[in-house]
């Protein structure tokens, strides 16, 4: 719990941050390794791409949150998106468009409040409650075949 306080008050997160929190959001608990080890996990996941190679210190991106959030809420996303389901310029806008993501570069730098926000409307949306109004989403209908 003191990890959530404490990334309250940050201008800006790390990349251990966000990994971290990332694995508090899917698993409910983070792994006792390092930092290479969780990427590793990460990318073995497909919740971000391959090539990410940032360094802990490193200020997180909205991009990399935005990768990872798109493919942990399972985002149907538009055609660009199933072309590129790694890119965070689209798996940004897709979230954006389900009003999860603020508007935003996927290169910008991600600070803590914001970071908090992202992570809590991922929680309603896994948990299917409407933020507005508190109120259970509908389930989605079966689509004929």
């Amino acid at each position: 719990m003191n990890y959530w306080h404490t990334l309250a008050t940050r201008e800006l997160i790390s990349n251990e941050e966000a990994v971290h929190g990332l694995f508090l959001l899917v698993d409910e608990e983070t792994p006792d390794v390092d930092y290479p080890t969780r990427v590793a996990m990460l990318k073995d996941r497909g919740l971000i791409s391959d090539g990410f190679a940032g360094p802990p210190e490193q200020a997180a991106t909205r991009g990399l949150v935005a990768v990872a959030i798109a493919r942990i809420l399972d985002v149907p996303g538009g055609v660009m998106f199933h072309l590129f389901p790694r890119s965070p310029r689209y798996a940004a806008r897709e979230l954006e468009h389900l009003g999860l993501f603020p508007t935003s570069s996927p290169h910008q730098p991600l600070a803590g409040p914001a970071y908090l926000a992202i992570i809590g409307r991922a929680q309603d949306h896994l948990a299917g409650v409407n933020r507005v109004t508190g109120a259970n989403l509908p389930e989605p209908a079966d689509e004929p075949m």
